[in-house]
């Protein structure tokens, strides 16, 4: 895990009320790489900002949710 400066790191509950999900959702999110986890230089774990931020545009862009949606599965 990665030490980054305070301005740069986020602890895990205030990612959660910033998304607006509950703090196993956070969790849930870094074990799906959509979420960088990192320590602050007092050796707090959380997560960067910038990656916050990206979920953040993520879920409120609706162009970014349209370009992810899976494609059909077609059965054989």
């Amino acid at each position: 895990m990665d030490t980054v400066k305070d301005d740069a790191w986020m602890s895990r509950p205030k990612a959660a009320r910033r998304l607006a999900v509950t703090l196993i959702r956070v969790g849930m999110l870094i074990a799906n790489r959509r979420l960088i986890p990192a320590e602050n230089p007092a050796g707090q774990t959380g997560v960067t900002t910038g990656s916050v931020h990206d979920q953040l545009v993520l879920i409120t862009d609706p162009q970014v949710l349209t370009k992810l949606k899976p494609a059909p599965v077609t059965v054989c």
